[in-house]
């Protein structure tokens, strides 16, 4: 009679089973090399990111606000300019339009002018280059009618709704968005850039600590 050793009997059979290795990492060896990549160059980036905040450029560290004492806007353009403007209204007898307009036209003045707000213009001066980089906004072209120089010289119309002030007034408006447009499109933009960077460039160079350097301007 055989006595059978049940633990051993269990134990042979455990290692003599043929186990497959079910790890990841171990079926795929090559993706243990990748891992090991990717840590390498996070903590490459990172101690690049931690050097260069310890460590910032020369440029920056030599930079320095340039303050403009100046404030609000600065007019470097204008012009007048000598033009018509005529006013209508439809003739109407009551409640029904006739066949023609009423009209008034008038001879007058607009000035149109050119400003940069010094309010949002920043300067920085960079004492390693020996630059003073001048940050300006957009250019503001505003024109205006001269309302005193307005004077009728030619009238066409009749007592059925005769031009009056409202339709002057409306009139006015449009010619004024007219006359600025056209100023717009003109040289006086470009004319008031170059008087701008004149009168900055002196500015900033008149003062002692800046007078040797360049000055650069960079727009909105």
């Amino acid at each position: 009679m055989f006595h059978i050793n049940k633990e051993e009997n269990k134990m042979n059979y455990l290692d003599d089973r043929d186990y497959e290795d079910v790890s990841f990492i171990k079926k795929h060896p090559e993706i243990k090399g990748v891992f090991i990549t990717i840590a390498v160059l996070v903590i490459s980036f990172s101690s690049i990111g931690i050097y260069k905040l310890a460590n910032p450029p020369k440029e920056e560290v030599n930079t320095i606000n340039v303050e403009i004492e100046k404030k609000g806007k600065l007019i470097v353009a204008e012009t007048e300019a000598h033009d018509t403007d005529v006013a209508t209204s439809q003739a109407m007898i009551g409640p029904l339009p006739l066949w023609y307009d009423n009209s008034v036209e008038y001879d007058c003045c607009a000035k149109s002018t050119v400003t940069y707000d010094l309010d949002q213009t920043k300067a920085t001066a960079n004492t390693l280059t020996k630059v003073v980089t001048v940050k300006a906004p957009k250019q503001e072209v505003e024109t205006h009618l001269m309302l005193d120089t307005y004077k009728s010289i030619n009238e066409n119309q009749t007592i059925f709704n005769p031009v009056d002030d409202k339709n002057l007034n409306k009139s006015q408006r449009k010619h004024q968005k007219r006359l600025n447009d056209a100023a717009m499109k003109s040289e006086l933009p470009q004319e008031a850039e170059t008087s701008f960077e004149e009168h900055m460039t002196k500015w900033i160079t008149d003062q002692d600590a800046y007078k040797d350097y360049t000055v650069k301007f960079k727009y909105a």
